[in-house]
């Protein structure tokens, strides 16, 4: 008999629950999907370039030279570098899987962004698309947004405005433990001058 009361009240709190934190489809959502079609699928490239950014080679220490929210910002010419690699065509496949991959995000980051590791796809020397990437931070900034980053979130409401609250979405495009370590196995593979120790 207790048993089942037992069983009756964890039934009535799942309900319970489950009604307090009820999303209503009524009050709208800020910051939704930025995108849904993976750039790679229509992308030409015909080389891949990657670079060390915000780095001292010469003392060996990090700066804070570049520091911008939007990834068509960060300058890679050879005064803005600390090292730059052609990548191997026999790596543009796993490129393109990593940063398709959702296992490669889902989890929290940092708000900070302090990159030093760049990807910039080229087609004929022209530029189509860079990701930039912050080890430390844990997430990366793309000049088209990866859906794969885009698929785990969750909303909080915001009710500072009686009037019309909404929903801020927060997206969960942190790397995950296994995506971090295949980004810095790449660095590390690359040979560039600085690479994220996570000893």
């Amino acid at each position: 008999m207790i048993k089942a009361h037992i069983i009756l009240l964890i039934i009535v709190l799942m309900f319970t629950q489950g009604g307090a934190y009820a999303q209503n489809d009524s009050i709208p959502v800020w910051n939704p999907v930025p995108a849904d079609v993976p750039p790679f699928d229509s992308l030409e490239y015909d080389q891949i370039v990657a670079y060390t950014i915000n780095f001292d080679k010469v003392k060996n220490q990090r700066t804070h030279f570049q520091i911008h929210n939007e990834a068509k910002n960060y300058k890679l010419s050879p005064f803005y570098t600390a090292g730059q690699q052609i990548v191997p065509d026999s790596l543009f496949a796993g490129i393109i899987d990593l940063f398709s991959d959702t296992a490669t995000f889902g989890t929290q980051y940092a708000d900070c962004f302090e990159p030093r590791f760049v990807l910039q796809f080229k087609n004929a020397g022209i530029e189509t698309f860079r990701i930039v990437i912050c080890e430390g931070c844990r997430y990366a900034k793309s000049t088209v947004p990866l859906p794969a980053a885009h698929v785990k979130h969750y909303d909080t409401l915001v009710e500072d405005r009686e009037d019309s609250p909404y929903y801020h979405r927060r997206f969960l495009k942190g790397f995950s433990e296994t995506g971090a370590e295949k980004i810095n196995a790449l660095c590390r593979t690359l040979n560039l001058p600085y690479c994220r120790s996570f000893e």
